[in-house]
């Protein structure tokens, strides 16, 4: 009776050391994937910061370039606006010199 009392607390340690190693392996399988998905997700995230990053840039770009844009049609009008504003008095200023020029000679 002893003996099978013995062999019976035995079989129940060397169950209870197997069900502890794999506890044990299943706690690293899972720490394993924990630490695989962490780093996926910081990969994910890290591209995902990159593109936004991309294309907040390229936002700018573009609102610059229409700034440029805007700028310089603005330039070409007011110098349309001199230009014609100019162009009466440049013919007066030609007759002008013309005329004192021929007098002269």
């Amino acid at each position: 009776m002893k003996q099978e009392r013995v062999a019976e607390v035995l079989s129940i340690e060397r169950q209870a050391l197997e069900v502890h190693r794999d506890a044990e392996e299943r706690a690293e399988e899972i720490l394993d994937k924990a630490r695989d998905d962490a780093a996926q997700l910081r990969d994910q995230t890290m591209e995902a910061a990159r593109q936004e990053a991309g294309e907040i840039v390229e936002r700018a770009r573009e609102d610059a370039q229409a700034e440029r844009q805007r700028i310089l049609a603005e330039a070409e009008q007011k110098a349309s606006e001199l230009q014609a504003s100019v162009e009466p008095n440049h013919d007066r200023a030609v007759r002008f010199v013309v005329d004192q020029v021929a007098g002269q000679e």
